[in-house]
């Protein structure tokens, strides 16, 4: 095992780092550029395989890069980030951008089994970036798992193998219902001890319905869409599953327990799949690359974070936004006096730096999350939002201040005028969690509860990362629940608003 990231003779900041920018992500990593070649090679080629296999010519619809940071050994990942020993990479969601942490040795392959968390979730978002239907929960996670196993051997791509992640659930719970697994709204519907079981049971019944030795003779690849169709629209999930297939869920059930024993793999050519490792290179000067590691650090480490920051001058013409950073943190460690001493000083240097007013709405916000009785007494919700309008005021096109304001304008009197920014939002991130969340919320003011709905049943599957809305969106799906029972029995409809 490598030694933690402790035992170097320097800090991580002063180590080389780079940011290469392909046309689709970025990787910002200290490995030199004779290891980033395979490295690239590997993300442009998963990627263009999913794409691939999603269907040809599918627009895309989301206009962010995906982050990956690449650390040269899996125990930077817990000594930066916190961690478990043995977690390799993960994936943070953000309205900049989703971070991808991997921990890889340089001159490792970054395809196989060794990175499926972190592949996991950008099948996730290649596939929202290609379409806006909404998915059943099985199938969303089984195809996840089913697509991040890719490997490469020689001219090839390789797809099916077992997930190191679901080995032993899978030997453990193939007596989970397979009614149950199709019926689930969401995996919030199993408790956290049955969660796994669930994800295991939905990659074998992917792999089964697209990998079976007899997958064409019964029609599952024609079946399996006019299932997804039915589902998008609205139709109950395991209803519509049963009149999809001409096989019996019961039926399914047995050939789950043939399948599982044979587990076929699929190959397919690399040449099939074109795809670019054409990147750009932009060194990090000191001050560039320890701001950012500060601010990916400071929620899992902020005493880090905060050392980090330390060794970067505050007083000079660029230092407001090292003030702003250290104020996030100083939110995170409910330093409140603290915070507020750091904020004015970076405010009253640069009243008119973006980042300086996206870093004060992102500490009161973070108060606002640490300290929730204080939210709203103390003002802290209504000061993150009027930075946040500032910053979008200095930047409209910045996703993150353009959807923060908007969220602020729903608690508004002008709430109205939040639907707008949100739709652009979600236009530049359709797989964000928060900007769905915050569409139905922009639907149910206006009684679009049907549009609010459809937005809530997305969310769901992204709100495993924000375990402080899942209760929100619960609550949301019961308030129109209960909102459109009497609808139902008048048969009064809301009226029809533009989209």
């Amino acid at each position: 095992m490598a030694p933690p990231l402790q035992a170097r003779d320097k800090p991580v900041e002063d180590a080389e780092w780079a940011i290469y920018r392909n046309p689709h992500f970025e990787i910002m990593t200290t490995q030199p550029p004779k290891a980033i070649g395979p490295l690239i090679e590997d993300i442009a080629l998963f990627r263009a395989v999913v794409v691939g296999l999603l269907g040809e010519g599918a627009e895309e619809l989301g206009s962010q890069r995906v982050r990956f940071l690449v650390l040269d050994r899996p125990g930077d990942v817990q000594f930066l980030f916190g961690s478990p020993p043995g977690v390799s990479g993960f994936t943070r969601p953000s309205l900049s951008g989703d971070l991808m942490v991997v921990g890889r040795p340089p001159g490792r392959r970054m395809l196989g089994l060794g990175n499926q968390v972190v592949f996991h979730e950008y099948v996730h978002q290649l596939v929202q970036m290609r379409s806006h239907s909404r998915h059943p929960a099985w199938y969303a996670e089984g195809i996840a798992d089913f697509l991040s196993t890719l490997d490469r051997r020689g001219d090839d791509v390789v797809l099916g193998a077992v997930p190191e992640s679901r080995r032993f659930t899978l030997r453990r719970e193939l007596e989970m219902p397979l009614e149950q697994v199709i019926n689930a709204a969401s995996t919030w519907a199993f408790p956290e001890g049955r969660r796994s079981g669930f994800y295991a049971r939905a990659w074998l019944l992917v792999h089964h319905l697209l990998l079976a030795d007899d997958r064409k003779e019964l029609g599952f690849a024609s079946s399996l869409a006019t299932y997804l169709d039915a589902y998008d629209r609205g139709e109950p999930s395991l209803q519509v599953f049963s009149s999809s297939f001409s096989l019996p869920v019961t039926d399914l059930e047995v050939r789950l327990e043939r399948h599982y024993r044979k587990l076929p793999t699929i190959r397919y050519p690399v040449a099939a799949f074109p795809f670019t490792t054409a990147w750009k290179v932009e060194p990090l000067s000191v001050r560039e690359r320890t701001l950012l590691l500060a601010r990916y650090t400071r929620e899992s480490k902020p005493q880090e974070a905060l050392r980090m920051l330390s060794t970067l001058q505050s007083d000079t013409a660029d230092g407001v936004e090292v003030l702003a950073a250290t104020a996030v943190v100083k939110a995170r460690l409910e330093q409140v006096k603290e915070m507020e001493s750091l904020l004015q000083r970076a405010q009253a240097q640069a009243n008119d730096n973006f980042m300086v007013w996206l870093e004060t709405g992102r500490a009161w916000r973070t108060l606002c999350l640490m300290k929730d009785d204080d939210c709203i007494r103390e003002g802290y919700l209504r000061k993150s939002g009027e930075a946040f309008g500032k910053a979008y005021a200095l930047d409209p096109e910045d996703v993150e201040a353009r959807t923060r304001h908007a969220q602020h304008l729903l608690q508004t009197e002008a709430r109205g005028d939040a639907l707008p920014l949100l739709a652009a939002s979600l236009a530049a991130a359709p797989w964000s969690f928060e900007v769905l969340h915050s569409m139905a919320i922009a639907y149910l003011a206006r009684g679009r509860l049907d549009l609010a709905r459809g937005y809530l049943e997305k969310a769901v599957g992204w709100s495993a990362d924000y375990p402080q809305l899942q209760g929100d969106v619960s609550r949301l799906l019961r308030e129109i629940e209960i909102i459109e029972a009497p609808l139902d029995q008048t048969g009064t409809t809301p009226p029809e608003e533009s989209r």
